[in-house]
């Protein structure tokens, strides 16, 4: 039960990303020029897209028994600092 809830979790989750990585744009960004606001929005939406994927693919893994709970936790964790990170990354230039 617990597997279940956790695999759904991860998938919606996932899902969820991906799809306000589509649709939220972030306000009040202030550059320079124009072209760095365009490839900071294009990587941020490349990040998220990858980031909410993963997520996808790690619950799917982990429902049909091919992760263990603890690698599934770790590997979530990771993937979302790591994410967090480059957006840093990308924000400064």
């Amino acid at each position: 039960m617990w597997k279940f809830i956790g695999a759904l979790s991860l998938i919606i989750g996932g899902l969820i990303g991906l799809l306000l990585s589509f649709i939220i744009k972030p306000k009040n960004l202030t550059f320079i020029d124009e072209i760095s606001l365009k490839k900071y929005l294009k990587y941020k939406k490349l990040l998220g897209v990858l980031v909410g994927g993963s997520f996808v693919l790690i619950g799917i893994l982990y429902s049909i028994d091919l992760l263990m709970p603890e690698k599934t936790g770790i590997i979530v964790a990771i993937i979302y600092f790591v994410s967090r990170i480059l957006e840093g990354q990308i924000f400064m230039g």
